[in-house]
């Protein structure tokens, strides 16, 4: 895949990663339906992040394929990771910042469908709106 600059910050190769099976997430393709939906979540939501926390947004799971979805332990299904149009996500950390400040800051400075803090693992499950009428619904994980 060539890597493709999608806004300032973020770089699409960015959306294909995994830290337990890199293997898998070599793989993945984007279509260019995906790259602009991609490109639409990180002008919308990421880069306003980076701004107010003016650090660094590090993507630990973008895209997913349905075989990568398989090999993460506990990943949903039908997970939002494997669809990249109507339904979405991303999962994020900020070195220093706790998964609960930046679920607080999404509720209160952007719509999303769901955000999940994994405050043991301290990253953020980022779901995103898909007109199924869920709107900034909050879940917090502490296990």
């Amino acid at each position: 895949m060539v890597n493709q600059q999608l806004t300032k910050h973020f770089n699409l190769n960015e959306f294909a990663v995994s830290s337990d099976n890199p293997e898998l997430a070599r793989n993945i393709k984007f279509s260019d339906v995906e790259i602009e939906r991609i490109r639409f979540i990180c002008a919308a939501y990421l880069e306003p992040m980076r701004k107010y926390f003016d650090m660094p947004i590090n993507i630990s799971s973008g895209k997913r394929s349905r075989e990568l979805n398989n090999a993460i332990r506990g990943s949903s299904p039908n997970s939002h990771h494997m669809y990249i149009g109507n339904n979405s996500a991303v999962d994020i950390w900020i070195e220093g910042i706790c998964a609960l400040e930046i679920s607080n800051w999404l509720l209160t400075s952007v719509i999303t469908r769901k955000i999940i803090a994994y405050t043991h693992r301290n990253f953020v499950h980022i779901s995103f709106p898909n007109g199924d009428g869920i709107y900034n619904h909050l879940e917090v994980k502490y296990e």
